[in-house]
C-alpha cells in the first residue's frame, strides 16, 4: 500500500508499508499534548474515528479490549476527527473507554495520513515504521492480528 502525505514545505512525500510514518503532535481530551514519536519502542495502532460514525462507534468496545490485552506493549491512540471536544468527552465518559483520545480539531493530522474514510487504522512498529492500516471498521480478532504482526509474535 502506498500512501501520499504532504509535508510541511507542500512536497508530497510517498509512505509506504514498511516506510517511517509522519509524526505528530496531538492534545488529547484533558489538554495533554502526545507526540507519535515519544512512543517509539511500542506498537501503536492509531484509529481515525469519528462520535458520527456508526462503524467507529461499533469497532471502539474492541479498541477497548485491545487497549487492556496488550497495556504496556501497544498504545491505542483513537484520533477523533474534527468534533467537540465536549461531545467527545462525554461519549468516551459514557462508554468507559480507558484508551487515549486525541483532538485533530483542524484535521491536519487526518489529512496528512491521507484519510479517506471512517474509521481508518493504521499500525505502526517499535521503530515508527507503518506495519499495517487499514480502511474500514475491524473486530479484535482482525485488529490483534494486525499487532501481533507488528510485535513480531
Amino acid at each position: 500500500m502506498i500512501l501520499i502525505v504532504m509535508s510541511a514545505c507542500a512536497k508530497p512525500e510517498v509512505v509506504e508499508l514498511g516506510k517511517p510514518v509522519p509524526d505528530f503532535t496531538l492534545n488529547t481530551l484533558n489538554g495533554d499534548s502526545v507526540r507519535l514519536s515519544s512512543l517509539r519502542g511500542k506498537v501503536v495502532l492509531i484509529n481515525f474515528w469519528a462520535t458520527w460514525c456508526g462503524y467507529c462507534v461499533y469497532e471502539m468496545p474492541d479498541l477497548q479490549a485491545l487497549h487492556e490485552m496488550y497495556e504496556g506493549e501497544v498504545v491505542v491512540l483513537a484520533v477523533n476527527v474534527r468534533e467537540a471536544p465536549d461531545s467527545v468527552a462525554r461519549f468516551i465518559e459514557t462508554n468507559g473507554y480507558s484508551f487515549t483520545v486525541l483532538l485533530d480539531a483542524d484535521g491536519k493530522v487526518t489529512r496528512a495520513y491521507m484519510v479517506s474514510g471512517l474509521p481508518t487504522t493504521f499500525v505502526v512498529d517499535r521503530k515508527g515504521v507503518l506495519s499495517s492500516s487499514r480502511v474500514g471498521a475491524m473486530n479484535l480478532q482482525q485488529m490483534e492480528f494486525m499487532v501481533r504482526k507488528a510485535l513480531g509474535k
